[in-house]
């Protein structure tokens, strides 16, 4: 007599194959808009086009900064961390309450930072991508 023991992955089908294909390495697949509203924690990740340099300044971080703080208290979210760096940025952006909403507050984010980096001396077809 034999013992079965079962399968602890499912079988991938020929549909499911199909559905995953398209994920790369290198673009991860965004969520559902419910995903990123109310009391989501999100680590948020922007590039610059071509990972562009040269725009982290001091007067970049406190435009940053303040358009930051300016976007959690519209939409009444919290950012515990940020880190800036030479190519890209990071930040954790909590929702505080049931009608948070972090896509908002991104599409805000990208729309007041496109001008502070054009005064920087980035172009304005390097505009920040978000890949969080």
């Amino acid at each position: 007599m034999r013992l079965r023991i079962p399968r602890l992955t499912p079988s991938l089908d020929r549909a499911h194959i199909a559905r995953v294909s398209f994920i790369r390495k290198d673009n991860l697949p965004r969520l559902l808009a419910h995903h990123y509203q109310g009391h989501a924690v999100v680590f948020w990740t922007f590039t610059l086009e071509a990972r562009a340099r040269g725009w982290l300044t001091p007067a970049f971080h406190a435009a940053f900064r303040e358009t930051l703080l300016h976007a959690a208290a519209r939409q009444s979210l919290m950012c515990p961390a940020y880190c800036l760096m030479p190519d890209h940025l990071h930040f954790v952006w909590m929702g505080l309450r049931r009608g948070s909403d972090q896509l908002k507050g991104v599409r805000f984010l990208r729309r007041h930072l496109a001008p502070v980096l054009g005064k920087v001396g980035t172009s304005r077809r390097d505009c920040l991508k978000t890949n969080g």
